[in-house]
């Protein structure tokens, strides 16, 4: 039998007895009130789906760190995900397709969790290595092609086997500069471009004052840590300019996706500027910044049917990077002083920071992932640290890229993942639309996490938030607060009357092997066990 410390051995066994169990409580009691977002939570996924059965070909260290997108994966519902990846493989030409286009194909397919089965697939060309997908809510999605929209919903057409057919979203013609979506899915922004020559040098000149005036205004942004800069203009040679308007249009978000109730977008605003901007507008509002202070910034939710409600202080020494994450919270990104850290803040719409949480420098702008409906959001951050000095004496750079799941109203931090390899497209994790699962891609896999589920207290926190939400509006984008009334004016007649024409994007027939560059009888180094053809 082990035999007691000394210092024990002199104290009767009933105060022994009593101590140890006084001490077993303290510590338990220690460990129930620490801080939850100080203790992550890192479960066992409940399922791995490994790349390389899905067909993906994998990517080099170098394309992913160009921040193209070759891998996304997006969640349909809380049981089925969607993943697309770049193929590789050889393409026949097409007629007139521009010599500097960079064609490639890519596969999509609808996977059912957890067990991992294919339920659909299709293959879409494209012509660039940019963005391509943006996921709309409730199951549906918008693809572009070169500068043509498209929509489509995969779950709610699997049973008629047309999961991957496609619906053009009609929207203003030119060069496309930006697509966001509003934080409830309800409302697209498109930005388009198109150079125009200015022969006149006195509207030459009040389109670079334009410029100027949107450069100096502070915006929070809800894609971008910073302000964008204005679009380059070029100086004024010979009383002529080239002057790049971008037209930003706002669309409603309705329809299920299925024949009876097709996704439609209604234009309900309009604006145009010198420059590409992200703006955090909602369907019921929008973030407006008040005025800067040396103790940090004032904002402000403007709703477009009701008063404009105060918010906290941004205690922050940079431009805030401000994202709501539900009807009635947000979080900011903050710094303090030029070496200060970062820190995330949750902050709700009765004047309250709610809590924070110090995270590692980051090098781009995050992605968020939202589950209002739990509670929850992610975020996505990539962060370079210092490592240890190469051969040479040069401190060597490591790149990481970090997953979090936060319960909102309380921080509690559900989930803290590496995401590996570094995707600078951040397209590799998500959060279901009912926060109770992420997924995240690590060493060749796209790893399950199922959530804890909501507590009782999880649920009254949420119909308290609910409390402070503005009210729901449902007509046009008001943005005159911040543009002035000229600038902001509705253009829907300006829309080109586009007709939305449906075409079939199936299943491509397997009649014959596609082109590859391998030579006769050499076998692929990966195999697509779904589609034995590639």
């Amino acid at each position: 039998m082990e035999r007691p410390p000394y210092w024990l051995s002199s104290i009767p066994a009933q105060v022994q007895t009593l101590t140890k169990t006084l001490t077993i409580a303290l510590l338990s009691l220690l460990a129930f009130t620490l801080p939850a977002h100080a203790k992550p939570k890192q479960p066992t996924p409940e399922t791995r789906l490994s790349l390389e059965a899905l067909g993906f070909p994998g990517a080099s260290a170098s394309v992913l760190n160009q921040g193209v997108s070759v891998l996304t994966v997006n969640f349909v519902d809380g049981d089925h995900l969607l993943v697309t990846y770049s193929m590789r493989g050889l393409l026949p030409r097409l007629a007139g397709d521009p010599v500097d286009d960079q064609d490639r194909m890519v596969a999509a397919l609808l996977i059912e969790l957890p067990s991992g089965k294919v339920l659909a697939r299709t293959e879409w060309r494209l012509h660039d290595y940019a963005q391509y997908l943006w996921p709309l809510g409730e199951g549906r999605f918008l693809i572009r092609i070169q500068e043509s929209l498209s929509t489509f919903a995969p779950l709610a057409n699997l049973a008629s086997g047309r999961s991957f057919e496609r619906i053009s979203f009609a929207s203003r013609p030119g060069v496309l500069q930006a697509i966001m979506l509003s934080s409830d899915h309800q409302l697209l922004t498109v930005e388009t471009g198109k150079p125009q020559p200015h022969t006149d040098p006195a509207a030459a000149l009040k389109a670079q004052a334009a410029a100027a005036v949107y450069a100096a205004r502070p915006h929070f942004t809800a894609n971008a840590s910073e302000p964008p800069p204005p679009t380059p203009l070029v100086s004024i040679p010979e009383n002529t300019v080239q002057v790049t308007h971008v037209h930003i249009d706002f669309y409603r978000i309705a329809g299920a996706g299925t024949p009876d109730s097709p996704i439609s977008g209604q234009q309900v605003g309009a604006l145009l500027s010198p420059s590409i901007l992200a703006l955090p507008i909602d369907t019921d509002g929008y973030l407006r910044p008040l005025g800067q202070s040396h103790g940090g910034w004032q904002i402000a939710f403007h709703p477009y049917t009701s008063r404009e409600i105060p918010l906290a202080q941004l205690d922050t020494s940079c431009s805030p990077h401000v994202q709501r994450v539900s009807p009635g919270q947000l979080v900011s990104l903050n710094c303090r002083g030029v070496s200060g850290g970062v820190t995330l803040v949750a902050y709700d719409f009765a004047q309250h920071d709610i809590w924070e949480d110090p995270l590692p420098p980051s090098v781009q702008p995050p992605t968020f992932s939202l589950a209002p409906a739990a509670g929850r959001f992610a975020i996505t951050r990539i962060s370079s640290v210092d490592g240890q000095q190469s051969p040479q004496g040069v401190p060597e750079i490591t790149t990481t890229q970090e997953f979090r799941v936060y319960q909102t109203q309380t921080g509690d931090l559900l989930l803290k993942l590496d995401c590996n390899p570094v995707f600078r497209s951040q397209e590799n994790s998500d959060l279901s639309p009912d926060g109770m699962r992420a997924a995240v891609v690590r060493s060749g896999n796209i790893e399950i996490y199922h959530l804890p589920e909501l507590t009782k207290l999880d649920r009254e926190d949420l119909a308290e938030v609910q409390k402070l939400a503005p009210p729901p509006n449902s007509g046009p984008i008001d943005l005159n607060k911040i543009f002035g009334s000229q600038q902001a004016a509705t253009d829907t007649a300006s829309i080109a009357a586009q007709p939305a024409t449906v075409t079939v994007s199936g299943d491509t027939p397997a009649a014959r092997p596609r082109p590859t560059l391998l030579n006769p009888g050499e076998k692929p180094e990966f195999q697509d066990k779904n589609n034995p053809n590639h």
